[in-house]
Formats: C-alpha cells, sequence, structure tokens
C-alpha cells in the first residue's frame, strides 16, 4: 500500500509539471524597455518590436511564441508582455495553486487563467475575454494589460498590428517597413543656401545663417571643436554663465560666441567643422555638414 501511494505522489507531481505554464522563457537577446517607447506586436509573428520616440531605430525582440487572436482578441505570451512594457522578470509571478499571473509594473494586475476579470491595484475590473493556457504557454489579452500598465493601444487590422504607446499617437512606418523588410526612405531637405552674416576673428564672432525667405531652422553642433558648443559669459551681477548652445533649435548660428568670460580663441585659418540638423515631418535628419576655414 505505501509503495502505490509513492508511486500515485511521483504520478501526481509528474502530472503537475506537464500542465504547469511556463512563463520564464531564456531568452538571450531578452530585453526590458522603458515607458517611452513605441512597442509593436505582429499576429504569428515571433518578434515584437520597439522603437524610442524620436529615433529612427527599430529594435527586434525574438520572443519564443507568437502572439494570437483569439475571441477577436489579441494574446501575448505573460513574460514578453511584460518585458516589453517594461515589467522586470523578478515582477512578473505565477501562481500555480490560483493559476493567477501577477504583474508588478506602475500598478500591479492579477489576472487567473478562465476568469473574465483583471485585478488592478486590487481592485476588480470585468473584462471579454479570460487568459488562457496555450502549448504550455500563459497567454494574456494585451489590450487589457497594456492600459492596466498606463499605456494606450491600437489595432491595426490591415497589418494586423497591436500597437501601445504612451503619449500622442506614433508614426510606425519605421517598424512596419522592418516587419515587411523595406527599406524606409528618410525625409529629405531641400538645398540649403548658406550665407555669412559677420565675420570677424579679432571679435571672436563668426555668424551663419541661411537667407530668410521661409524661415528654417536647423540645430547646429561644432564636432571639429565641442567646446565651441558652450557660450561662456557674464550675467548683470559679473556671475559666470556657461550655456550649452546645441540642443535648441534656431535660423542664425554663432559659432564662436563672445562674451567677457569666453576663453577659447580663435585663429586665423583654423578649420572649423559642424553638422546640422532640421526636422521633417517631426524627425530630426542630419541635413548637410559645413567646413569652414576662418
Amino acid at each position: 500500500m505505501k509503495r502505490l501511494r509513492f508511486f500515485a505522489i511521483v504520478l501526481v507531481l509528474g502530472m503537475a509539471c506537464l500542465i504547469a505554464p511556463e512563463i520564464t522563457p531564456t531568452i538571450a537577446n531578452e530585453t526590458i524597455v522603458t515607458n517611452d517607447q513605441l512597442i509593436v506586436f505582429k499576429i504569428n509573428d515571433t518578434n515584437y518590436y520597439t522603437q524610442t520616440a524620436g529615433s529612427e531605430v527599430v529594435n527586434t525582440v525574438k520572443m519564443d511564441t507568437a502572439p494570437i487572436i483569439e475571441l477577436d482578441r489579441t494574446f501575448v505570451p505573460v513574460r514578453f508582455l511584460g518585458n516589453a512594457l517594461g515589467v522586470s522578470d523578478s515582477n512578473i509571478e505565477w501562481n500555480n495553486t490560483t493559476r493567477t499571473a501577477t504583474l508588478k509594473g506602475i500598478n500591479k494586475l492579477d489576472l487567473v487563467i478562465g476568469k473574465k476579470a483583471i485585478v488592478v491595484n486590487d481592485k476588480t475590473e470585468p473584462i471579454d475575454v479570460a487568459p488562457m493556457i496555450t502549448n504550455s504557454r500563459t497567454m494574456l489579452p494585451a489590450r487589457f494589460v497594456a492600459e492596466g500598465l498606463g499605456f494606450k493601444v491600437d489595432w491595426d487590422a490591415d497589418n494586423q498590428l497591436v500597437i501601445v504607446y504612451q503619449g500622442e499617437k506614433p508614426d510606425i512606418s519605421a517598424i512596419l517597413a522592418k516587419i515587411k523588410g523595406e527599406e524606409i526612405e528618410k525625409p529629405k531637405s531641400e538645398k540649403i543656401e548658406w550665407k555669412i552674416i559677420r565675420r570677424d576673428v579679432g571679435r571672436t564672432i563668426y555668424d551663419k545663417d541661411k537667407a530668410h525667405d521661409n524661415m528654417r531652422y536647423f540645430r547646429f553642433v561644432c564636432t571639429s571643436h565641442p567646446e565651441l558648443n558652450y557660450k561662456n559669459t557674464y550675467d548683470w551681477d559679473g556671475n559666470s554663465i556657461v550655456e550649452r548652445m546645441d540642443d535648441g533649435y534656431t535660423t542664425t548660428y554663432e559659432l564662436a560666441p563672445g562674451g567677457q568670460a569666453y576663453n577659447i580663441p580663435l585663429k586665423k585659418g583654423m578649420v572649423v567643422t559642424f553638422d546640422v540638423y532640421e526636422k521633417i515631418n517631426g524627425v530630426e535628419v542630419k541635413v548637410d555638414t559645413i567646413v569652414e576655414t576662418l
């Protein structure tokens, strides 16, 4: 009898191991995405895609299970969904007894397999689909989890994409091109005609500007002499002021700003190089590199 009881226990434990969903796959390139990013899942694609706001770079993260559609809702593996939304592995838990997945991000979410509800910070809210287990993977409804963690969610039916973001609705063209294996055409700037406004090396003033016909704004970064990206002056009380100049957009660039505290001498014959950036359709693009001999 004891031997039969022993084998029965072993059998039960073995069955539990087979049934328990796997939510901690080891993926070498798994990354945690911060909340300033655009995240895109595609149905039946074992990658998800991220892009930082203002950047042209699209990152790809490999998953071991692709998102699926069930009951008109997109389901994503819990671990990858949590990581994509900024939740680390240590803040994703699985309770095999209650069959509950817990994610701790900006809010604490609890979802029970087979139950049409999501618990947000201990407050239960009804949802129209239930989490499920498919091929030993815990699959959660992407929209409700993302919204529970403070994100907005859009659905692109034509391309079968779940688009997750914060703030204003993002441009997904770069990610869509990545998914389709296409090269996205970068925004192009019209030809720039520069003119010298004032040139006086002795007084350390050297301005360049585009003719003000259409008031285009540019950001200038001196690459040959990084110290020239700072403006050194005094305020009215005699306090030294050091201001960084390459962060803002302007129509006029003062390459070598003067001032009482200015201590970066310019010499005749010095070669100065700087890059020029312009925002085109909301995307910052390098449009020119200018090399000048003083």
